[in-house]
């Protein structure tokens, strides 16, 4: 283990111990703060920054249950495709539920990173993406009157020409879990710290802010950048993407996958709104007399930041941990689970049965999307360590050419604006430190201080993708119709 030199030392009182392997030469101060006791050492050498929390056996038991039922919601409806038609099997035989498709849009739009990085964006940055969620309602609008109509009469199981009912069934428990886990961790922490508290620390450390009109692109967040960028993402990700298209196309008419996107957008409305006041929970939990987790390195990243906080929060109550943890675990599962189906049926339509001409029969349809799936899962799991370092450039860039071929073939409007991508690191806003009686790391400081020409911005890739393959696609339509028409 590297040893780190920290003097800040805090235990819940009853609960101290041993820290250091080398005698402590002195007792700076001891201060009673609520349920925390600080104690300042001199000449300690810290093995542990905070006490460090591990599962109960009932955090386990409450995480081997969500996969357990996950896996046999799967089971369940695995003996019923045995026989189902290609379209029974990837879109259910369009006789599902409204709710359950509505909570399957929910989990296709959530994941692992909307839990842990949202919390953390307003940590950082403050409250400016918070309103995000009026562009999300927004995208949703557009989505209903716009582009559902079109795919729904169109009748197409791909946007180009996935047993998805025991994915739409598994969705709709996991994003059961997700809810309750974030619900509980909101609620601990606005009964320990008191809602007034939390709105008053963070305010106190800059981290209110709703009306940043800054026109600058150099800015984080502002009203431009959140409402203008978000819309044009979402509705993107909304209206285009594979695993929303195929889960609204389950539903039995235009009307009631009118309704199943009404009750998607109101739902990821409130589940941001809430993954948005889980971070000024941890703002004020973490304000003096406690220190920056990341300052006295009890945490290495930004994502984990709401673990350590659950950790710390909930160590005497067993099972909320493991109530968090498959939270985490469900969201990546959903975002998974959806991810293959929709993705097996892109490869059956459109390669298959498209380009290579191919007319399988229903079962051999089946058993086909069943290998790829087994063989994309196979797949993920190997590009795992390669795909983590490649960042949000790269998805982002995939989104804004989908959806940007997409506009082209409807509208042939064209898109003669594109915006400029630079080298663009986004500058954090100040931690208080002044309680912090340590050594605080050089590279933690940095980050704070970043030269504006070395900063990235990754949330404009999807609009300048977008907007490039828009106009692209519009210019090569044209010259192929002029062609034609000399012939």
């Amino acid at each position: 283990m590297r040893l780190k030199r920290c003097p800040l030392f805090r235990k819940r009182v009853g609960r101290i111990r041993s820290i250091s392997r080398k005698p402590v030469t002195s007792l700076v101060s001891l201060e009673l703060h609520d349920s925390w006791l600080l104690i300042t050492l001199a000449g300690a050498r810290m093995l542990e920054t905070e006490e460090r929390g591990y599962f109960h056996w009932a955090d386990w038991l409450v995480f081997a249950l969500m996969l357990g039922v996950s896996a046999a919601a799967g089971l369940w409806h695995y003996k019923g495709t045995q026989k189902s038609s290609t379209e029974d099997y990837l879109l259910g035989g369009k006789s599902m539920n409204l709710l359950p498709v509505s909570a399957s849009l929910v989990a296709s739009f959530i994941s692992g990173v909307t839990i842990l990085g949202t919390p953390a964006e307003i940590y950082n940055f403050g409250t400016q993406y918070w309103i995000t969620i009026i562009s999300i309602f927004f995208s949703g609008l557009v989505v209903a009157l716009v582009y559902a109509p079109v795919f729904v009469s169109l009748g197409l199981n791909s946007v180009y020409e996935g047993g998805i009912r025991a994915v739409v069934w598994t969705d709709a428990l996991q994003v059961g879990v997700m809810v309750a886990a974030m619900l509980t961790v909101s609620i601990l922490g606005t009964y320990h710290i008191g809602t007034a508290e939390i709105w008053k620390v963070s305010s106190d450390t800059n981290r209110i802010e709703f009306l940043n009109f800054d026109p600058s692109p150099y800015t984080r967040h502002t009203v431009w950048t959140v409402l203008i960028g978000s819309w044009l993402y979402s509705t993107a990700y909304i209206a285009v993407n594979q695993t929303m298209v195929q889960r609204y196309r389950l539903l039995k008419d235009l009307k009631t996958s009118k309704l199943s996107l009404a009750i998607f957008t109101i739902s990821i409305m409130l589940f941001i709104s809430l993954c948005c006041w889980c971070g000024l929970v941890l703002i004020a939990w973490w304000s003096p007399p406690k220190c920056d987790p990341r300052a006295i390195g009890l945490i290495t990243a930004d994502d984990q930041l709401l673990p350590a906080f659950v950790m710390e929060i909930a160590n005497h109550l067993p099972g909320i941990p493991g109530l968090f943890i498959s939270g985490i675990f469900g969201a990546a599962l959903s975002t998974l689970s959806v991810g293959f189906n929709s993705t097996a049926v892109v490869i059956l339509e459109d390669f298959v049965k498209g380009c290579c001409g191919m007319k399988p029969t229903d079962r051999c349809s089946n058993i086909f999307v069943k290998c790829v799936i087994v063989l994309l899962g196979s797949l993920a799991l190997g590009l795992l360590f390669l795909v983590e370092k490649l960042g949000g450039v790269l998805a982002g860039a995939f989104m804004g050419a989908i959806v940007g071929f997409v506009i082209a073939g409807w509208a042939s409007l064209g898109a003669n604006w594109s915006i400029g991508a630079g080298l663009l690191v986004p500058k954090k806003l100040p931690v208080p430190l002044s309680h912090c009686t340590g050594n605080i790391s050089e590279s933690f400081l940095k980050q704070f201080d970043h030269p504006k020409l070395l900063r990235k911005r990754e949330n404009i890739v999807p609009t300048e993708s977008s907007a490039g393959t828009s106009d692209l696609a519009t210019t090569a339509s044209l010259l192929l119709y002029d062609l034609k028409k000399k012939r």
